[in-house]
């Protein structure tokens, strides 16, 4: 665990590190984002960055309470797991 701690402008470039942090340390475990369709702009944008850089995001709709089915989020795992095209995009 790093020993640093990092400030930053606010809350999109907050987001905008961790997601590239956590994908960029961890592209050699596969490139294959979940995340849901209603998110944050910020996170929105990172992962259509991220999907230029050649990971495969997967977007997860959700209910009309804004709740994500674990059954949609098992299938996008499952789907890339095996080599399938995600259907849901």
């Amino acid at each position: 665990m790093p020993n640093e701690i990092a400030f930053t402008g606010g809350g999109s470039e907050s987001i905008n590190w961790a997601i590239k942090g956590v994908a960029f340390a961890n592209r050699d475990k596969g490139r294959h984002i979940v995340t849901t369709t209603i998110e944050h702009s910020a996170v929105m944008k990172t992962c259509k960055y991220l999907e230029t850089m050649g990971w495969q995001v997967t977007y997860v709709g959700v209910d009309w309470l804004g709740r994500v089915n674990p059954v949609h989020v098992r299938e996008a795992i499952t789907r890339i797991r095996f080599g399938e095209r995600d259907a849901r995009q």
